[in-house]
């Protein structure tokens, strides 16, 4: 579980609370925002504007996003967006383009590239990719419940 060199995933904070703290060091403490979905911010285009929609509820309710998460949000759309542009605007001119020395790369395949990029470490951060999942520490915020504590808490 431990987290050598930036590898790996990071270990929870109730989990370092839990097995103690033999080492002495502060353990950080991320501060308690409520899970909430935030209004998309204006000047958002379209097509980044309905990824923001679809994925604004589902990461709500998983406890992942709150409200000052919104612009964070609103880049990973954009990105979703701006890739989907790069990936049509290659399907309808091709791969590569004629440049004076000859064919040369579709400068469109290098956008595609970086906004990829960027959208798997805004992806990661959000706990978007399985990897991810698994090192988030979130609190339960009560979709899905456990039969056993259901029965335990009607008694």
């Amino acid at each position: 579980m431990s987290n050598r060199g930036g590898r790996g995933r990071r270990t929870p904070t109730t989990l370092k609370v839990l097995s103690g703290n033999p080492g002495q060091r502060p353990v950080p403490t991320a501060p308690d925002l409520a899970p909430a979905v935030p209004k998309p911010p204006k000047g958002l285009p379209a097509g980044a504007r309905a990824y923001y929609r679809k994925l604004a509820p589902l990461l709500a309710a998983a406890g992942v996003l709150t409200e000052a998460d919104g612009p964070a949000l609103a880049d990973l759309c954009l990105c979703l967006h701006r890739l989907a542009e790069c990936e049509r605007l290659i399907e309808t001119e091709g791969l590569t383009v004629m440049g004076k020395d000859g064919p040369k790369a579709h400068p469109a395949t290098r956008l595609a590239k970086e906004y990829r990029a960027a959208l798997q470490a805004w992806a990661a951060r959000f706990g978007l990719t399985p990897h991810a999942r698994g090192s988030l520490d979130v609190k339960p915020t009560g979709g899905i419940k456990d039969p056993l504590e259901e029965l335990l808490e009607v008694r």
